[in-house]
C-alpha cells in the first residue's frame, strides 16, 4: 500500500532546483562579462592605442565621480 505523498517536500525540491539552475546561468553570464571586460582592458593598454586609453580613463573618471 502506498503511503501519503509529501507534496510540500516535493515542491520545495522543485523550487530549489529551479533556483539552482537560474543561479548557475547567472554566475556563468557574470563570468563571461568579466572576462570580456578584462580582455577589453588588456587591449586598451597596447602601446599606440591612444583612443582606447582615452575612453578607459574617461570611464574611470566617471566611476570615481559616481563614488
Amino acid at each position: 500500500m502506498k503511503g501519503k505523498y509529501n507534496w510540500l517536500n516535493h515542491l520545495l525540491n522543485f523550487v530549489a532546483v529551479i533556483l539552482g539552475v537560474y543561479l548557475a546561468f547567472y554566475i556563468n553570464e557574470k563570468a563571461k562579462a568579466n572576462q570580456d571586460k578584462n580582455e577589453s582592458l588588456l587591449l586598451m593598454f597596447i602601446p599606440g592605442n591612444l583612443r582606447a586609453k582615452y575612453h578607459f580613463l574617461k570611464e574611470m573618471d566617471a566611476l570615481r565621480a559616481g563614488l
